[in-house]
């Protein structure tokens, strides 16, 4: 049987791991042919020779989203490749704990370049493809509703990400282009890993169950294939025992 995104193009930046290669997994199951941007080149490898055994069509593209001149080249090049795009994933993003006492200023602009600067960057050179119909989802997170004391920089831009993506509806609408944010509780990622260490992460997911990130992937995948008629604005998806 055809997958629900069979023969639909589907692009997702932080492809490589975590929700990301999650996503790019979960699409191609349903028949999609997936771009996968990321910034680590031995990851990509291994995630298109998973792709290849399981007989998906995809492309792999290196970049980090704060390097806007190389974003552009390589948009340049898919946009050479494919004659559209029907699903954007952003979802590239990472974040450091702090307090805004102690915080790194190179950190927070990392994070700000990445997770703000990137999403806008990304949005910007897929929408050519993007002419009629299509959906765009951005991966922001339950922090962008109630701030987090210990990562506020992180918390503002995904608090920064719930304008942009409602502007962006009003913008898209009368294309056709759906535009959803899905903001994830805890995962179980290497997000928490790359910010806190590997002790914090594994602490951290002993307080309760955390959601994987086939279950953030799902949730995509649904908004992604609702009827055209059908915009999904927003999806909050916790662990069930999460507190905030």
């Amino acid at each position: 049987m055809m997958g629900a995104l069979h023969n639909k193009n589907v692009l997702v930046t932080g492809a490589s791991s975590g929700i990301g290669r999650a996503v790019i997994l979960a699409v191609a199951r349903e028949g999609a042919c997936v771009i996968a941007l990321a910034r680590r080149a031995d990851r990509l490898e291994a995630l298109s020779a998973e792709l290849d055994a399981r007989g998906a069509s995809h492309g792999t593209r290196v970049c980090d989203v704060r390097d806007v001149t190389r974003m552009r080249r390589v948009f340049g090049s898919i946009r050479d490749r494919y004659e559209h795009l029907d699903v954007l994933v952003v979802n590239a993003g990472l974040g450091y704990p702090s307090t805004i006492a102690d915080g790194a200023v190179e950190r927070w602009r990392e994070e700000i370049e990445t997770n703000l600067l990137g999403a806008l960057v990304t949005i910007q050179e897929a929408l050519p493809l993007m002419s009629t119909g299509g959906t765009v989802v951005v991966v922001s997170s339950v922090v962008g509703r109630k701030p987090s004391r210990s990562m506020p920089v992180y918390s503002a831009t995904k608090f920064a990400l719930h304008p942009i993506t409602e502007a962006l509806r009003l913008e898209l609408r009368e294309r056709g282009v759906r535009v959803t944010s899905v903001q994830p509780g805890l995962v179980r990622t290497e997000f928490a890993e790359v910010g806190q260490g590997a002790d914090a992460a594994s602490n951290l997911y002993q307080m309760f169950p955390p959601l994987e990130p086939e279950d953030v992937a799902d949730a995509v995948v649904w908004a992604a294939t609702r009827p055209p008629r059908v915009s999904v604005s927003e999806i909050l998806i916790r662990p069930t025992e999460q507190q905030f």
